[in-house]
């Protein structure tokens, strides 16, 4: 069972994605938060194997750049470069995790095929 927290300051955006979840075997949501304070606590709770997060969350400096990939029970990656490309993600993010997956053979998104 993959364990999720969601992490978006916007309730309707956490409701949509959990109604998502919920409809997959394997995915359990098991925590949300809507800050960095309340994302702590939850965590502290809440293992979880993935978090599905807005990186603009309030507190924050909201500027783009960031990203995270995550390999249930093999390893987490989070990168942040503000040179981003036209649809706002992280050139040298990109860059990054995809060398560090092909090094170890790896793929995130391979369990959602």
């Amino acid at each position: 069972m993959t364990r999720i927290v969601l992490v978006d300051d916007h309730e309707i955006v956490r409701r949509g994605i959990r109604g998502i979840l919920v409809e997959h075997p394997g995915f359990q949501v098991v925590g949300e938060a809507g800050d960095y304070g309340e994302l702590r606590r939850v965590l502290k709770e809440h293992p979880a194997d993935v978090l599905v997060m807005d990186i603009g969350l309030p507190g924050k400096s909201g500027v783009g750049g960031g990203l995270i990939a995550v390999a249930p029970g093999q390893f987490g990656i989070g990168t942040f470069s503000t040179k981003l490309d036209a649809a706002g993600n992280s050139i040298r993010g990109q860059r990054a995790i995809t060398d560090i997956n092909n090094t170890l053979g790896t793929n995130p998104l391979a369990q959602f095929g």
